[in-house]
């Protein structure tokens, strides 16, 4: 997320020291190179402070990916 976001606990910044956990995995959106984006509620933050990251910038965070990959319904049983 954007360095100038404030943490509403101070101990969350301090305890990761730079790097934000994922809460949760609001959307995606498939990108003209084909690239998948997912909107990001981090831990510690406002859900209005969600951002968009690169599926590869989600790495250290695979069980958020699956659960919201879970949380799909699948195509054709909608």
């Amino acid at each position: 997320p954007p360095s100038d976001l404030e943490p509403l606990v101070d101990e969350v910044q301090e305890y990761y020291q730079g790097e934000y956990e994922v809460e949760k995995i609001l959307r995606h959106k498939k990108m003209k190179d084909g690239s998948i984006h997912f909107l990001v509620k981090w831990v510690g933050f406002p859900t209005s402070k969600s951002t968009w990251q690169k599926e590869s910038d989600l790495e250290n965070a695979p069980e958020r990916v699956q659960e919201y990959w879970a949380s799909k319904p699948k195509p054709g049983h909608a």
